[in-house]
């Protein structure tokens, strides 16, 4: 069998790899970039939203590496083989190497999401808070003026 086959596992292995760095920097202190990183509108609306979202896809990422690893094996496997596998063995071991790993792919990018999401919708509703507090201190003053701001 040709060992151009191998081209696909050893690039996706090349991607998980490139995958896990990214999540570990942008939750390890990292800040948005405009180069490294998983950029959604989510992950972007602030450190804290960066920084938790890469953490959580950190912990899917790895299911990338796995997958491309397994898919190297057996691609070794299949061309270090004395039977000269099929077309249809190779075609299907291609395909399915390529989807799972893009729905790897996709589960990391939702995780991620998801929780730079939670962080960014409990900043924005401890934003909001704070400005209705003050709307409402600020109303109650004009209406009773014996009325203090309570904290």
């Amino acid at each position: 069998m040709d060992p151009a086959v191998l081209l696909l596992p050893a690039g996706l292995l090349q991607g998980a790899i490139l995958t896990i760095a990214a999540c570990y920097a942008g939750s390890h202190g990292g800040r948005p970039n405009n180069l490294f990183g998983i950029r959604l509108w989510s992950t972007t609306f602030s450190v804290t939203a960066w920084q938790a979202g890469h953490r959580a896809g950190l912990n899917y990422s790895w299911s990338l590496l796995v997958q491309a690893s397994a898919s190297l094996g057996v691609g070794i496997w299949l061309v270090q083989s004395t039977t000269d596998a099929s077309t249809a063995v190779v075609t299907s071991y291609t395909l399915g190497s390529l989807i799972s790993f893009l729905l790897a792919t996709l589960m990391v990018v939702y995780r991620t999401h998801r929780a730079a999401k939670a962080i960014a919708i409990n900043q924005v509703l401890t934003e909001e808070a704070e400005l209705i507090d003050a709307i409402v201190n600020q109303r109650l003053a004009e209406q009773d003026p014996s009325h203090k701001a309570t904290d």
